[in-house]
């Protein structure tokens, strides 16, 4: 072995992705995985190895490294080790884990990369039929970036493997929520793999953990199912099988969903013997299911299949978007009353509420119900910080330079005027917000208080939301629909009217920013907007309140504490809420206006009166460049 590489060293900054990557050639790459391969044993090796070979691994891929020119002897071994992981059983598999979370934490291009790599190798063990449950994962994870992998070997390989995936593995290739093309065809798979399996589904041939993932997936591919069918399912799963703990978790939020029927099956057995507690929660959920789905008026259940077309939502969208909202003013008839609630940190508010004006609130009567925080949310004063709360780039240039050196703490003691103004700056006040929004309706508290000290950002925002919703309940206002927003989320146009909408006064149904989706084996929904009728939306306005009594009965994915996106679907899934994407253009959510160049001028000149050192200099000359651009 080449003594100038030497042997593989996991704390190496060579083996960290992002870290001396470049500095490394393909040749050192190659003899640092091979040496990561001689470390693996073929029978057994440990989390902490096989690790750091798949962080080498990566980190080689990132650099511009390729393994595709090695000895097929070479590319194998170290390839086998990294799938399959021998004797270790973590699940999802680390290499596959590490893979994808890469590609979660925003590295544009990783899967493609990782795939391009390993193409060659996959076709050539597909050929050889050498297939694995870790080696159908990994095709379902990289195959959107396939060239030459046949999809129709790897949909009917899903279809076959996918009954013996762990729970930890459907973390791995089913993450849509997040992403708009990839695992779409995963999810394809699911749909013709619950049409084409029914009798063995209603058989109990699958774990109630898979079933319910199916169900959470691909509801709508049990649509052809028979009545009572999850009564069969149940009678014959539980009957002649020891459930895992991941089953026993998964049978409680079916119970939970499908009402006090799903429990009475089941209560005999040891795994719900003694359980007054939840059977309460099941009964009390029924109730709430049946007060929510009153049945749909015909002409509301049309209206709302018209809203989920999408050819219907381009028109509407593009009639919205050239005429800046003017047409939704139009209609002769009665136009809905709607109350916005708006949540949460204000953040970039002005910019978001002069994109509501041109379309959230165009084609409705509107009252709007602010609950927030006197801190406005700006970004933070450290230097190493991609976005700083200054205009100018110059002035943040020099800012970052001189921060570095000498510390935010030395900076703020040298310019406490600059650094009181920007305090000041970035809180309001009840009467600048009411006059703002137009509304007598606002909340502002001081999230420095004591009560608050101990909560979560979850939990602040959960218990917002239902802060500014009881404001509204509690108006002597009536409203047809309600809305929850975040007050830094921008909209840019409607794909809907607002009296097509009204009909979910009528249903269990909310349209949000993101629809019902799995990420990382979890159903999630989006939690920055929602609109729905009034009982719908409490449920999902007191999640704070609703989410931790159940949570407490060890259901599956569903989180212990109150958890962004996650908690929020749980909650409304099992009070029956289907949750669709809003048809509406989101903007990125907006950050406040920065410090001006010129209120930064004056600042550092009183700062710096008297003194006009190096550092000054500094920072001065940067502010009067971008005074002067």
């Amino acid at each position: 072995m080449n003594q100038a590489v030497g042997k593989y060293d996991p704390k190496s900054s060579l083996s960290q992705p992002g870290s001396g990557t470049q500095s490394a050639t393909s040749e050192e790459w190659r003899l640092k995985l091979l040496d990561c391969a001689e470390l693996l044993s073929p029978d057994e090796v440990s989390r902490d190895e096989i690790t750091a070979a798949a962080k080498t691994f990566i980190a080689a891929i990132e650099s511009g490294a390729s393994i595709r020119f090695w000895s097929r002897a070479e590319r194998e071994n170290i390839l086998q080790k990294l799938i399959e992981q021998p004797g270790c059983t973590i699940h999802p598999p680390i290499f596959h884990h590490h893979i994808a979370s890469q590609q979660s934490s925003g590295i544009d291009g990783h899967i493609d990369r990782v795939a391009s790599e390993l193409e060659p190798t996959i076709r050539r063990w597909l050929r050889q039929e050498r297939i694995s449950k870790n080696f159908v994962l990994l095709l379902l994870l990289l195959r959107d970036s396939f060239t030459k992998v046949r999809q129709s070997d790897i949909s009917r390989l899903h279809s076959k493997y996918f009954p013996e995936f762990d729970a930890g593995d459907l973390m791995i290739p089913y993450s849509l929520i997040f992403t708009k093309n990839r695992f779409r065809r995963n999810c394809s798979d699911l749909f013709h793999f619950v049409v084409k399996r029914q009798k063995d589904i209603v058989g109990g041939g699958i774990s109630f953990n898979h079933l319910l993932f199916l169900i959470w997936l691909v509801p709508q591919s049990f649509s052809s199912y028979p009545a009572h069918w999850l009564m069969a399912v149940l009678r014959n799963r539980i009957s002649n099988r020891h459930l895992t703990n991941d089953e026993i978790s998964a049978l409680r939020s079916l119970a939970l969903r499908f009402g006090p029927e799903i429990l009475k099956s089941i209560q005999s057995h040891d795994y719900f013997k003694d359980s007054t507690a939840f059977e309460n929660v099941v009964d009390a959920l029924e109730a709430v299911r049946n007060q929510i789905a009153r049945p749909w008026a015909k002409a509301d259940l049309l209206r709302l299949k018209l809203i989920d077309i999408r050819p219907l939502q381009a028109a509407k969208a593009a009639r919205h978007y050239a005429l800046n909202g003017i047409s939704a003013n139009l209609h002769l008839r009665r136009r809905p009353k709607v109350a916005i609630c708006v949540s949460g940190q204000l953040r970039g508010y002005v910019k978001a509420y002069e994109a509501w004006s041109k379309s959230l609130l165009r084609g409705c009567e509107f009252r709007i119900f602010v609950d927030t925080w006197f801190n406005i949310g700006r970004a933070g004063l450290e230097p190493y910080r991609a976005v700083l709360p200054f205009e100018g780039w110059n002035f943040q240039r020099k800012y970052r330079d001189v921060g570095i050196s000498l510390g935010l703490e030395e900076l703020m003691s040298r310019y406490p005027t600059l650094y009181k103004h920007i305090d000041e700056n970035g809180r309001t006040s009840k009467s600048e917000l009411q006059e703002y929004y137009r509304t007598p309706f606002v909340n502002i508290e001081d999230e420095a208080e004591a009560k608050f000290a101990g909560l979560s950002n979850s939990e602040k925002m959960y218990y917002k939301i239902r802060s500014s919703f009881n404001m509204a309940l509690n108006s002597v206002e009536e409203f047809d629909l309600f809305v929850r927003i975040r007050p830094d989320l921008p909209i840019r146009y409607l794909a809907f009217d607002w009296h097509d909408l009204s009909s979910l006064r009528h249903g269990p149904v909310i349209y949000a920013e993101k629809a019902y989706g799995i990420h990382y084996g979890a159903l999630l929904a989006g939690d920055q907007f929602a609109v729905g009728g009034v009982e719908p939306m409490r449920v999902y306005s007191e999640t704070a309140d609703r989410a931790p009594r159940i949570s407490k009965f060890d259901l599956f994915k569903f989180p212990n504490v109150l958890t962004g996106h996650v908690s929020l679907a749980q909650n409304c899934w099992l009070h029956g809420i289907d949750i669709r994407k809003c048809p509406a253009k989101f903007g990125s959510l907006e950050h406040p206006s920065p410090l001006s160049a010129k209120t930064i001028e004056e600042c550092l000149q009183i700062d710096c009166d008297g003194r006009m050192d190096a550092v000054d200099c500094n920072l001065l000359t940067g502010i009067a460049a971008d005074l002067r651009s």
